[in-house]
């Protein structure tokens, strides 16, 4: 499973650092409905993404004592070949990739190239069992999501004339849960923005209700997960900028990081689109592709 897959699916654990809808409190089944609906929403989108190709810029800060001692800027190019994610890095810290990386890079593309067009059809069934495999683990995923929170309507407006939602989710006691990460849904609560509307998220701030685990491994109360999502076509909707810390510990591994993501510069098949967001309130309005 990707980071952009967990990422895509943990639109119900949010923590707003503000009020910015009116309070109008609904029932949880029609909270249940609405997640429901972004749920399905996300997973279309996700879809429609492999139709594009797309530049990623990633950040990655390691910390130690509270104090950020590394930092690696890379900028990839993101595309599908049969289905399959790939990514291909364009610059690290400013320069290009050392050769002997390009090239290991390079032949992996051309190998899943050769794939698509048949070359090696034992790749081609090893890629459509491990497709397989991921998309039930999504689905699963999606379900845990779903059941793992008791959600409220907290409050909600109408702009250009689409109902935005905010939502807020609480673990539920004794949840068992499918996925792999169902652990972590037990310790994640917030809220989160839907645009009711176009059945999408907007805008996601994850806080950690207590820290996961003990002793030698576990995942740090200052883990936080930070992310917008924005329209730049009809019927995509991307993560235009993310923010995720994690101090997570498993034995003699640990990491204290941040990562930051932004995507820009979307083509489909020459037709080139980018995110427009409105000025006046560039965290809560959905974004309208360019005419």
């Amino acid at each position: 499973m990707t980071l952009r897959t967990l990422l895509g699916s943990t639109l119900l654990l949010a923590a707003l650092a503000a009020p910015l809808l009116a309070q109008n409190a609904g029932s949880p089944a029609e909270a249940t409905a609405l997640v429901r609906r972004a749920l399905v929403g996300n997973q279309r989108s996700l879809e429609a993404l492999r139709n594009y190709i797309y530049v990623s810029d990633v950040t990655e800060e390691e910390y130690k004592d509270n104090r950020v001692v590394k930092t690696t800027v890379t900028r990839r190019e993101n595309f599908t070949i049969d289905g399959e994610p790939v990514r291909r890095t364009l610059l690290v810290n400013g320069a290009p990739p050392a050769e002997k990386d390009r090239r290991k890079e390079e032949k992996e593309i051309d190998e899943k190239m050769a794939d698509a067009h048949g070359a090696n059809p034992k790749h081609k069934q090893e890629r459509e069992k491990k497709a397989a495999k991921e998309l039930a683990e999504e689905i699963a995923l999606r379900e845990d999501v779903a059941e793992a929170y008791n959600f409220t309507i907290l409050g909600e407006e109408t702009r250009e004339g689409h109902r935005l939602v905010k939502i807020g989710a609480e673990p539920k006691d004794g949840f068992k849960g499918k996925s792999r990460f169902k652990a972590i849904f037990s310790v994640l609560h917030g809220v989160l923005i839907l645009d009711a509307t176009s059945n999408q998220w907007i805008d996601i701030h994850a806080s950690i209700v207590r820290k996961l685990g003990k002793g030698p491994m576990y995942i740090g109360q200052e883990s936080s997960i930070h992310l917008h999502q924005a329209q730049v076509a009809d019927g995509l909707w991307v993560l235009s900028d993310g923010n995720v810390r994690i101090n997570l510990r498993l034995l003699f591994f640990h990491k204290n990081m941040g990562l930051r993501v932004s995507d820009h510069d979307f083509h489909r098949f020459g037709a080139e689109v980018r995110m427009v967001e409105t000025a006046e309130t560039p965290a809560t309005q959905p974004a309208r592709a360019n005419p």
